[in-house]
Parts: structure tokens; C-alpha cells; sequence
């Protein structure tokens, strides 16, 4: 079609340009076709480039968002996986041989992911790629209960990830959670962002590298933490098929529906994206600093 490789910054340039690479990639793909949800994925990505690189927003139309909205109609309906609970990631807590560096960095990275409702691309690798917009270290921060910055373990009461974008933040602007202490030291949110940030200091590598580093060269791999969930559902009694990198994040969301949190909340927390509704609301601090706490307190974290 002879496009430039950027997209204009005129509207309706770009959304019609826009609208045609996803038609082509949900009908042909690279070899084969797409779901529409794997394709308003490659959208969104393409849009928080043009936000990084050039600093312009681009996006669909509401013509052409209804026409993959279509799309989406059209696409036969996927099994999800199944949430890890806490019971299985007691299990996975049980199985990880903690004398290992890279089974504690799968630990931290994988509580870091329950908690915090990651997609795995904002905090794991797969091979030598990685996103432009994962969790690096310098993302970490760390406060007392006024609120100051501190590294001091006996004073921290809270982290708090930036987030530098994600597949969904179509204009790459970013935001930030916080959670405080859970109050059981085998599994909380603080401790593992804690561990996992000096352990990356150990290595000596900058601050601007991926957080789950296993050694100076080695990201922690999505292949390495499905392996280890897999295989904690097994030894919960569950068949590990069920289970991927994306059942600690819905793990995570089912742990806060089940704490009584509200579904906005959680669809807050999580970052899953509805615009208007993200632009007006905001999440309290009350609401955040007994989040962590009340996801490991249902009946299953009583039974192991």
C-alpha cells in the first residue's frame, strides 16, 4: 500500500490506515489469521510508540473501533485459563528450591504478578524480547507509613510500581499502584519487590534493566514461571493444563472479588482499560493499603 512507515497525525489519516492493518491482520496475519483481541493488541502497541517516539496520539475512529469490535463477534470463543489461588501458590512456594537464584527470582516475580494483576509482558521476557514498557528496577520504589522514600525493611509499609505503559495504554501515559504489606512473610507484595530489586543491585547491571533478572545476561523467562505454576497446580491437584502465565493475573483479580472488593476496583487495580471510566476515577489509598492483606485471608490459605 506504500504508507509511511509513521502514521500521520491527522485523525482520520491514521485511524483509516490503522483500520486497514487490522482487517489484513485478523484476516491473513503472518501466515495465519488473528484473533481480533491479539490484533487490537498489535493497535495498541503501535500506538504507544507513536506516543514514545514522536509524541502524537493515534487511534481508531468510532467507526472503525465498531467495525473490530465486529471482528470480535466473529472469533471463536477461547477456553480462558484457570486463576491460581492461593492454595497453589503455597504449593509453588513448597516446590521452588529457595538456595537457587533463579527460583527465588520465578517466587518474586510470580508474587509480584498475583498481587499486582501483571500481564506478563510488563514484568517476564520471551527469549531476547521484551517490552519497551516492563517493570525495571528503577520502577520500585519503597515508602514508610508517611509516605517518604525508604529502603530500610523494618520501616517499609508499602511499593509502589510505575508503570511505563502497557498493550492496552493506547497513549502511553502511564500510572502507578501501590500496595502495602499482606502480613504474611512467606507471601507479600513488599518483600518480593524488596528481594527482587536487591537482588538486581547484586548484579551490578543499571537500574533501567528489566526487574526479574535471574543473573547480569538472563531475563527471567514466561516459559520459566508457566513451568513452575504448572507444576504447583499439579501437586494442588490440579490438571496443569489449565494453568498459564495469565492465571496469576486473573488469580490475582478472583482473590480480590473474593476479599469483597468491588469489580470496579478491581478493573481499576488491574489496569484493564475503559477510558472514560479510567479518566474519572480514582482508587483510594484506604481502599489500596488493605489490598494485599485480604487477598491470602479466604478458607483456601487456611487449608495448607
Amino acid at each position: 500500500l506504500q504508507f509511511a512507515k509513521w502514521l500521520p497525525e491527522d485523525r482520520r489519516q491514521h485511524s483509516y490506515q490503522l483500520a486497514l492493518f487490522a482487517t489484513y491482520c485478523w484476516k491473513y496475519g503472518w501466515g495465519k489469521s488473528g484473533s481480533a483481541s491479539t490484533v487490537l493488541s498489535k493497535v495498541s502497541h503501535i500506538a504507544w510508540h507513536h506516543r514514545r517516539t514522536l509524541g502524537y496520539n493515534v487511534g481508531l475512529l468510532p467507526g472503525h473501533q465498531l467495525a473490530i469490535t465486529g471482528m470480535r463477534r466473529k472469533d471463536p470463543s477461547s477456553k480462558p485459563k484457570s486463576p491460581v489461588t492461593s492454595a497453589i501458590l503455597k504449593c509453588l512456594h513448597e516446590l521452588l528450591d529457595f538456595a537457587v537464584a533463579q527460583h527465588r527470582v520465578i517466587w518474586g516475580a510470580s508474587v509480584l504478578g498475583f498481587f499486582f494483576l501483571l500481564r506478563r509482558s510488563e514484568y517476564l521476557a520471551q527469549g531476547s524480547r521484551m517490552h519497551d514498557y516492563a517493570i525495571r528496577r528503577a520502577d520500585v520504589k519503597f515508602v514508610d507509613a508517611r509516605g517518604h522514600e525508604t529502603r530500610n525493611l523494618h520501616d517499609v509499609t508499602s511499593v509502589i510500581l510505575q508503570f511505563r505503559g502497557s498493550k492496552s495504554d493506547q497513549f502511553g501515559k502511564g500510572t502507578s499502584r501501590e500496595l502495602a504489606r499482606s502480613g504474611h512473610r512467606w507471601c507479600c507484595p513488599v518483600l518480593a519487590a524488596l528481594y527482587l530489586v536487591r537482588h538486581h543491585e547484586a548484579l551490578r547491571i543499571d537500574a533501567g534493566e528489566l526487574l526479574c533478572k535471574v543473573d547480569a545476561s538472563h531475563n527471567l523467562q514466561v516459559s520459566d514461571v508457566v513451568r513452575a505454576i504448572k507444576a504447583a497446580a499439579g501437586r494442588a491437584g490440579r490438571n496443569p493444563q489449565y494453568y498459564a502465565s495469565h492465571s496469576l493475573r486473573s488469580g490475582g483479580a478472583t482473590a480480590l472479588f473474593n476479599a469483597g472488593f468491588d469489580s470496579l476496583a478491581v478493573k481499576l487495580f488491574g489496569r484493564r482499560k475503559s477510558d472514560a471510566v479510567e479518566r474519572y476515577t480514582r482508587i483510594s489509598g484506604q481502599l489500596t493499603s488493605r489490598m494485599a492483606s485480604q487477598m491470602l485471608q479466604k478458607p483456601a490459605l487456611h487449608q495448607v
